[in-house]
């Protein structure tokens, strides 16, 4: 689901007792899930004295939740329960999973089974604004977690705040003026931040890119550059290299092709250019 897809159940009655509304259930099952660009599967009540319903979701290799949102809500009432249960991942990416409840109810539990869960940015929270109500309970059950930066907020009085651009990620069953709920995560943290894992790519080998001054063609073994020397290729090691410098005496007898003078030049020039 994308572009603001949503599954959802909404229940608007009121009563005057409590527990009088018996909420349903909402029920998602799909062996990959993916929830983008605000989908949302959500269960709300707005009504006086009204539970939100539960929601249970199943899920195969993958639930992508990318940023989009799982909740339940009551204006006035006991938020609903959240279950989810899968074989294999579950990511969090700047989202929510919340149960929360409004003026009088407790908050809806938490519950996750799952083979990893990966947080980036996201929250996970069971809380409720009613006076003298409990949070919910959340309990995660998973072989790996790893959220972002290895680092991951749990617990709190304070419900905190979920922003979509927000690289917090956070745990919670909040309740500022009763009592908070149990969090319970089955699996220690896991920190990758030091691991490296060798890509499996070829090296690429640059001395075919440079062009090697020495060897401009089939028959050539020099070109001059004049004063300065030869620069080095793009495959070789960068070091300090001075100059060839021939005397002005050797300079006058190189213009005699027989004389020894031109023969040292040569050779120095053949060395420099070699190096």
């Amino acid at each position: 689901m994308s572009n603001g897809g949503t599954f959802s159940i909404r229940n608007d009655a009121s009563a005057d007792q409590p527990g009088v509304i018996l909420p349903s259930l909402l029920t998602v099952s799909a062996s990959s899930i993916t929830l983008v660009n605000g989908g949302k599967i959500s269960a709300e009540a707005f009504g006086r004295n009204g539970a939100a319903s539960d929601i249970q979701i199943h899920f195969g290799d993958r639930l992508l939740v990318d940023p989009s949102s799982i909740t339940t809500s009551a204006t006035d009432g006991n938020g609903g329960s959240i279950l989810i249960e899968g074989s294999g991942v579950l990511t969090l990416d700047h989202s929510q999973i919340r149960t929360s409840a409004g003026s009088s109810g407790n908050g809806g539990d938490i519950t996750i089974h799952a083979s990893a869960l990966v947080m980036n940015g996201g929250f996970i929270q069971a809380n409720t604004q009613g006076v003298g109500a409990s949070g919910g309970n959340v309990a995660i059950d998973v072989r790996t977690f790893v959220p972002s930066g290895s680092a991951v907020i749990i617990g709190g009085a304070t419900p905190l705040v979920f922003q979509p651009d927000s690289s917090l990620n956070v745990i919670q069953a909040a309740a500022p003026t009763g009592v908070s709920g149990a969090i319970n995560v089955s699996t220690p943290v896991t920190d990758i931040s030091g691991s490296l894992h060798r890509l499996s790519t070829e090296v690429v080998t640059f001395g075919k890119l440079g062009k090697d001054l020495c060897r401009v063609g089939a028959s050539s073994s020099l070109t001059p550059l004049g004063r300065g020397g030869m620069r080095a290729t793009a495959s070789g090691l960068l070091r300090p290299e001075g100059p060839i410098v021939i005397a002005e005496a050797e300079r006058i007898d190189a213009t005699r092709p027989d004389g020894p003078s031109a023969q040292a030049a040569t050779r120095s020039a053949s060395l420099r250019c070699e190096r």
